[in-house]
């Protein structure tokens, strides 16, 4: 496939993009979105500037309402709160560049699609090989050429990885939904898609976030054991049973912190005061209405010496964010609503691999703020319309060749 000069720009911004989250460039936390912000800009204009009136196709637009909506709806609800009870610690500000660097970063996704089309998930994995490769050379021109062996060793012998160059963490993570794309591919694999899946996987072992690894390993046997049932009722009792678990242990873990985490021991405590913390602010009664999503961060930054600038805990933050009712609104959105549509839109098939990958990114909400890493969630929405497009046949809507294709 020739690439024109739009197409290298494109990797270009990406690059710089990723890189934001390497030490390789620092050009400032706003820098990615206000790159999103030019592509975005340039689509819509090009829309009504372009003689060729190309507009959205329907399977963009479809994914572009399940991932959208939920989060202007999110913006409309913060907006309404911060009108009936403002926050003498937070800034109206806050709340406007929260909101929108989300929807940015969403919105980023689907005008890449709109003028890429086809090329786009390619364009955007060689992005990501690119930062990689830039990343490893960085790392053995400043600690010789034996420290992808050493790290690799470090990480295979202990699990543990100190002052790891290769933990690029918004990019590990994202190179998991890839991953988790590829190994659950409903057909026989292309040489580069095989390429790909070892890519993402050692991209995923060098860069060891332990909560990444523990989400892989529930999904991958969740995949797994789905694939030996080859009832379809039962595979969907299977994942709304994990769902529910899901909500559940949330709920707990939720109470859990609330009631003083003072007695974990063995942990990275500094993580666990801040929790502790911010469990002051969470009321577990329907009345409890939150405080608008971009609140926790902000709180923590303002009102505590803690080492962390973020609260590490998305479940802990979409709480006390949109409150009680919100927080399971969300919660059974993403978990339930969004995969039911996907189902009755393209087949079962496909509603599988968005719930792999959202399992995925719930498990890491526990522990981590993926919610705001710009990649990881550049790709959540990127991947499926990408594959949509790209590779038409493997989303058949006959619900019989979907499901012999899976268990080919």
């Amino acid at each position: 496939m020739k690439y024109k000069f739009k197409d290298y720009l494109f990797i270009i911004s990406l690059v710089l993009i990723f890189a934001q989250y390497t030490n390789l460039i620092a050009f400032g936390y706003y820098a990615q979105f206000i790159i999103g912000l030019i592509w975005i800009v340039y689509d819509y204009s090009g829309r009504f500037i372009s003689t060729r009136k190309r507009g959205e196709n329907t399977e963009i637009n479809f994914f572009k309402n399940i991932f959208l909506i939920p989060w202007i709806l999110i913006a409309i609800y913060t907006f309404f709160l911060y009108s009936i009870h403002k926050n003498e610690n937070v800034e109206l500000r806050t709340y406007i560049a929260s909101n929108s660097t989300i929807l940015i970063n969403t919105m980023f996704a689907f005008s890449a699609l709109n003028i890429f089309r086809e090329k786009t998930f390619g364009l955007s994995m060689r992005a990501l090989i690119i930062i990689y490769v830039l990343v490893t050379s960085n790392a053995i021109i400043s600690y010789g050429p034996n420290i992808v062996v050493d790290k690799l060793r470090e990480v295979l012998t202990t699990l543990d990885s100190k002052q790891n160059p290769f933990e690029i963490g918004d990019c590990t993570f994202a190179a998991g939904l890839v991953f988790l794309m590829y190994l659950f591919y409903g057909r026989a694999k292309t040489k580069r898609e095989i390429k790909y899946l070892f890519i993402c996987g050692f991209f995923i072992i060098l860069g060891l976030k332990r909560i990444q690894i523990l989400s892989l390993m529930i999904v991958v046997l969740l995949g797994f054991f789905l694939k030996t049932c080859k009832n379809l009722r039962l595979q969907n009792f299977v994942m709304s049973i994990c769902a529910i678990s899901i909500i559940l242990i949330a709920t707990y873990y939720l109470h859990f912190i609330a009631k003083g985490v003072d007695d974990w021991t063995g942990l990275d405590l500094g993580r666990y005061k801040l929790y502790s913390f911010m469990g002051s602010l969470m009321d577990f009664h329907p009345s409890f209405l939150g405080h608008g999503y971009g609140f926790s961060n902000k709180y923590v930054e303002l009102n505590t010496d803690f080492t962390y600038i973020a609260l590490h805990n998305d479940i802990m933050r979409m709480f006390i964010e949109l409150g009680f009712c919100g927080f399971y609104l969300w919660a059974i959105y993403y978990l339930f609503t969004a995969r039911r549509k996907i189902e009755r839109k393209y087949g079962h098939f496909i509603s599988c691999q968005f719930f792999f990958m959202t399992i995925y990114l719930f498990i890491t909400y526990f522990t981590d703020n993926t919610i705001n890493y710009f990649v990881t969630q550049y790709f959540y929405c990127l991947i499926l319309p990408a594959f949509k497009i790209g590779v038409p046949k493997y989303f058949a809507l006959n619900e019989n060749v979907i499901h012999n294709e899976m268990y080919k």
